[in-house]
């Protein structure tokens, strides 16, 4: 459900995240214990504390909806736009909202090329 059509249909944004960030991530530690240790870990962390120690980075990839192949990549490496689950350009003033299920805000950028990706 973190997929969306560009307004064209001809292209589709997906918003990521990542697991791996510089120069350390405390997630991606833990990604390298057997899952027993990591299920333990899980049981005493709190979800909530899980998003403080998950990467502030956001993604939204831009895909060829007929072909899935890769056009674009934009990424957020501040960490000003963490934890992104979507991407949508408004169809009318081709600005793209940043979506995101944990954020209390709303991204808004806008992209110089748009038409590459709309």
């Amino acid at each position: 459900d973190n997929i969306r059509y560009s307004p064209s249909g001809k292209f589709l944004y997906i918003g990521m995240s990542t697991k791996n960030s510089k120069p350390f991530s405390l997630l991606h530690f833990f990604y390298q214990y057997p899952p027993f240790l990591r299920e333990t870990i899980a049981k005493f962390l709190p979800l909530k504390y899980a998003h403080i120690l998950a990467p502030k980075y956001g993604i939204v990839c831009v895909l060829d909806a007929s072909t899935a192949e890769y056009k674009k990549l934009l990424q957020d490496p501040s960490g000003r736009n963490p934890f992104l689950s979507e991407g949508a350009i408004h169809p009318y003033n081709k600005i793209m909202y940043l979506l995101s299920y944990k954020n209390k805000f709303l991204g808004k950028v806008s992209i110089d090329n748009i038409d590459e990706i709309y």
